[in-house]
């Protein structure tokens, strides 16, 4: 299975702690290769191998530290296929 990335918007901002908990976490779930947490720009990059559940994972640990995303449809595709235009 090929790598995959997404990338959810922040919708509420969060703070360092929770930064560091998500990426903690994040790396230990199955199917999930690397997550990056930038509080500047209100992201969450998740690379995972493209199995849906993983980012439904992802959101459920963000809503249990009390903090909610949105995922950007456009980039739940495989890594390098939506960088090709940038």
């Amino acid at each position: 299975m090929s790598e995959h990335r997404a990338i959810f918007d922040m919708l509420e901002f969060g703070c360092t702690s929770c930064m560091y908990a998500i990426e903690k976490i994040g790396r230990k779930t199955p199917g999930v290769s690397d997550i990056f947490v930038d509080l500047a720009h209100h992201e969450i990059r998740v690379d995972y191998d493209g199995t849906p559940a993983v980012l439904s994972r992802i959101r459920d640990v963000v809503i249990l530290l009390g903090h909610d995303i949105k995922l950007r449809e456009d980039t739940a595709n495989p890594v390098g296929a939506a960088d090709s235009d940038r």
